[in-house]
């Protein structure tokens, strides 16, 4: 269900050269970020595949059960050990990605994302993730850039719209952040930024 997928991101691997075997989804873990963007307490999966040009398995695993228990540490230095094994899967990039975004180390986020999205340029679930730290950081033109090519791919992801909700807010383009959000209250009806943000909006227009 649709509900099941917002509380489990999850990046989509297809083949990048020859062959990609099974993704194994293993763990959702929440991620703070900073109090301004309380309706950004999210869930992201982190998920461990086996490619042919072999890899640590046994790090990103160790690296997911870490990221469970909240270790943020320890979770990236398996990842890393996991990257060094094999630099050529996107997997443990995006993951080590998500940690420090759940360490609101927001420039390191940034740089794994892109990395894994230099390796696999069509992972919806990163690109939403790239965005969404992109706005963070007060890139809205970038977080859009993101955002935009995330939703075009899926269009029910309820954060990538917050967020792209909150940056078009920001640039004072209130029809599209308006949209964004009813979007939002459509997919989730009770979702308490939501309804804020709309009538920040409104009182905006008076």
């Amino acid at each position: 269900s649709r509900s099941a997928q917002n509380r489990m991101m999850t990046i989509k691997m297809t083949k990048l050269q020859t062959t990609w075997l099974k993704i194994l989804l293993v763990a959702a873990v929440c991620v703070t970020v900073p109090s301004e963007f309380a309706f950004a307490r999210r869930k992201v999966a982190a998920q461990t595949t086996k490619a042919d040009s072999g890899g640590d398995s046994d790090a990103s695993k160790r690296g997911i059960e870490f990221l469970k228990k909240h270790q943020y540490d320890q979770a990236i230095a398996e990842f890393s050990k996991a990257i060094a094994a094999n630099p050529n899967d996107p997997t443990n990039y995006a993951n080590r990605g998500k940690t420090y975004f759940a360490q609101n180390k927001l420039p390191e986020a940034s740089a794994d994302f892109s990395k894994a999205l230099e390796l696999h340029p069509n992972a919806v679930d990163v690109l939403g993730d790239r965005g969404q730290v992109k706005v963070l950081q007060k890139d809205y033109d970038g977080g859009l850039a993101d955002l935009n090519k995330a939703l075009a791919k899926d269009s029910s992801d309820v954060n990538s719209l917050r967020f792209r909700g909150f940056a078009y807010f920001e640039k004072n383009n209130l029809p599209k952040a308006e949209a964004d959000y009813r979007t939002v209250l459509k997919l989730k009806p009770n979702d308490a930024d939501a309804t804020k943000r709309l009538s920040m909006i409104e009182a905006k227009k008076k």
